[in-house]
Parts: structure tokens; C-alpha cells; sequence
């Protein structure tokens, strides 16, 4: 439940993060069964359990309570590996291009409540800490954002995910990404200002 698979390089928007400062004093009963699961867990990460709690009900608060209703599941990586590469690569790429505009733009929406580029970007934050399959980098530069997905699934996952996210954000906000793939990254570019919500100017 740790953050090392999302590596923010670069200040980047934080208004639908449920991260703070101020904290909440709850007290609860649980089973001293599930005490003691706690207990160990903790000691085996090296940290408190309180630190633990925490960690687990913002996972749930972040992820759990949203993916349990857009119909998430968990299967292990050697599953969607084996499946990923009995398609051929056009295969791949058409069925990427079909799903990205809509399933991905839902997913969005249903996380953030709005479609942004904003909310995209802090939804590859989310979906790669609690997913696990990806290792994600993000850089803001000076009007770009750098995108790198790290899988260990295949040539053919870094194409599905060149035209998942390709036609996802040229359908949902107009952007038109620059893509580079090899066998086990993807790289990602994108303008740091969508076109369909250019940034203010003073009058």
C-alpha cells in the first residue's frame, strides 16, 4: 500500500487529492482477530499501526469504493500477459482504439466527476498506485507533461496502451498525444494545457 510504483518528478494538480494536514481522533472496535493481523502486518512493514489503518482506508477512500462499482477485478499478471499476447498486434490496437474513448473517459468522470486534463493526469497517479500494473513516471515541463509507463506484460500491452490513451485524450479533450513504445514502456507526450480549456489570460 505504499506509493513506489507512482514517481511524481514535477509539482503537479492536487485539488481532487484527498490528501491533508488535519487529522481525525475515531475510536473502533474491531475483532481482536483482525488485531492481531494488524499488529503483524505492521512490524513486517516496519511501521505503526496507525500508519497501517491509515494507509489502508485511504486506499479505500482513493480506489476500493469507486472500483467496486465501475466493476473492476483483480487477476494476477501472468493471466493478462498470457491473454495479451495471443492477439495479434492489429488486433490489439483495434480493440485499445474502441475502448479508450469511452471506457477511459468514463472511468475519468466517474472517479473525479469531471473530465480534464487534470483529472486524467491525477488518474494515471491513482489507477498506477492501486493497480499494479504499471510503474509510472510524470514530469510537468514547461507546457508538456511526460508521461512513462514502466509493465511487465509485453510488447503487445505497450501497444494496447499507445491507442487506449491515444484516442481517449483526442476524443475527450482534443489532444493529440506523441507516443513512443518498446517492448516493456511506453512513453507519453501532451501539451500541459488541454485545448478545449486553454488557460486564462489576464484582460
Amino acid at each position: 500500500m505504499d506509493n513506489q510504483n507512482v514517481r511524481i518528478l514535477k509539482n503537479l494538480p492536487s485539488s481532487v487529492s484527498l490528501k491533508g494536514k488535519r487529522t481525525t481522533t475515531k475510536a473502533i472496535r474491531i475483532p481482536g482477530s483482525i488485531d492481531q493481523v494488524l499488529q503483524l502486518e505492521a512490524k513486517n512493514r516496519n511501521i505503526s499501526v496507525n500508519g497501517l489503518v491509515t494507509s489502508i482506508l485511504t486506499k479505500f477512500a482513493e480506489w476500493d469504493r469507486y472500483a467496486e462499482r465501475f466493476g473492476f477485478v483483480t487477476i494476477p499478471n501472468q493471466i493478462l500477459k498470457k491473454l495479451v499476447t495471443v492477439a495479434d498486434e492489429s488486433t490489439i490496437a483495434q480493440v485499445a482504439s474502441e475502448l479508450g474513448p469511452e471506457l477511459l473517459g468514463s472511468e475519468v468522470t466517474f472517479w473525479y466527476k469531471q473530465a480534464t486534463l487534470e483529472s486524467f493526469i491525477e488518474w494515471f497517479s491513482t489507477f498506477t498506485r492501486y493497480s499494479g500494473l504499471h510503474k509510472t513516471e510524470i514530469t510537468r515541463t514547461d507546457g508538456e507533461y511526460v508521461i512513462v509507463l514502466k509493465h511487465e506484460l509485453d510488447r503487445n500491452w505497450s501497444i494496447f496502451l499507445k491507442y487506449y490513451f491515444d484516442t481517449a485524450f483526442k476524443a475527450r479533450l482534443g489532444i493529440t498525444l506523441e507516443t513512443e513504445i518498446d517492448q516493456y514502456q511506453v512513453l507519453l507526450r501532451l501539451p500541459s494545457t488541454s485545448p478545449k480549456s486553454p488557460a486564462r489570460t489576464s484582460p
